[in-house]
């Protein structure tokens, strides 16, 4: 009896999560029943499956991508992105959740940008004395909702703020 139960609560908990993910619910229920609506706040509060979250919400958000390029003095061009795996040496989990912090903050704040791209130019400079030229671009990438996504809309990338530093001498 005990297995009864707790199988058709495991059943009813993955349900709603399915449904609260796939947003049957949404038209339905949301909206038009407030009593109802309110309920399965409460058990998405609970188990975690608010509805607004992740890939599956309406509204998605947004991201940032840096991009630097550098340049050798032979001319061979070197990119490096947040979003091919390049980690900006951060060495654990830690560090690179903070920077991701540290990347949604500097979106909105030209200064932050320039001492960011300055400092971050000087840093590949002193690592690779072979190049003679970094570029520095920060975009701002904005995904399609839910239903844009089956629509097939794209995302949107705009950029920010972009500078280049070039080392002039030898």
């Amino acid at each position: 009896m005990k297995k009864k139960i707790f199988f058709t609560l495991a059943f009813t908990h993955l349900t709603v999560i399915l449904l609260t993910i796939l947003h049957v619910l949404d038209e339905k229920i949301y909206h038009k029943n407030e009593p109802l609506e309110k309920a399965l706040v409460l058990v998405c509060s609970i188990n975690y499956s608010v509805w607004r979250y992740g890939f599956f919400s309406p509204d998605v958000g947004k991201s940032n991508e840096i991009e630097i390029k550098t340049v050798d003095y032979n001319g061979q061009e070197k990119t490096y992105s947040t979003l091919r795996g390049f980690s900006f040496y951060c060495k654990n989990q830690d560090l690179a959740k903070r920077f991701y912090g540290y990347k949604v903050y500097n979106a909105g704040d030209t200064s932050i940008q320039d001492i960011c791209a300055r400092s971050f130019s000087t840093r590949m400079f002193n690592l690779q004395p072979h190049i003679w030229k970094v570029s520095y671009t920060l975009r701002s990438i904005r995904y399609p909702t839910m239903k844009g996504f089956c629509k097939k809309e794209p995302v949107k990338i705009s950029e920010l703020y972009s500078t280049d530093f070039v080392l002039t001498g030898n």
